[in-house]
């Protein structure tokens, strides 16, 4: 079998948010707002922490943040689970200079009911994000400090945020 090469598309710019600039202030549905971690969180894990703050609240904080949209559950590209855990030993490590905010990034109830893997709206319009998974890491003013697509060297990136 000949498995062909499908084409892709080199832009000059990122269709996402860029680095230096001001991270979109989302409202993503927090703990808090639903009955279930479950309804949030494909992971299993009781990784609560993570689902506290939204991301607007997180941006204005002071605090530099750290936002993983990802999902464990519906994981495609099987990076999920590693980016997920390097983000967890990140925040056991920076958890009190630093926000933590885990967000799936597909319509759990669809995905669930088998409509598909469709991407929350907000992540594609405000984000720029097609793909997951993702890491993006802000400053204490809120702006985009470093992004990460899968897997990279967080550990590196966020110590300078810490003191940016």
């Amino acid at each position: 079998v000949v498995k062909r090469i499908q084409p892709f598309q080199v832009v000059e710019h990122s269709i996402s948010v860029a680095v230096g600039q001001p991270a979109p202030r989302t409202v993503q549905t927090v703990l808090s707002d639903a009955a279930d971690i479950i309804e949030i969180d494909t992971s299993g894990q009781s990784d609560s922490h993570m689902h506290d703050l939204a991301i607007a609240d997180a941006l204005v904080s002071g605090r530099p943040s750290v936002m993983v949209f990802s999902t464990l559950g519906f994981c495609v590209s099987q990076v999920c689970g590693p980016a997920k855990d390097i983000v967890d030993e990140l925040y056991d490590e920076y958890r009190d200079q630093a926000n933590f905010i885990y967000v799936e990034p597909y319509d759990l109830e669809k995905a669930r009911s088998g409509q598909g893997l469709l991407l929350l709206p907000f992540l594609v319009d405000d984000w720029g994000l097609e793909t997951e998974p993702w890491v993006l890491l802000t400053d204490n003013h809120g702006l985009v400090g470093a992004k990460f697509q899968g897997i990279a060297s967080l550990r590196r990136w966020l110590r300078p945020l810490l003191f940016w």
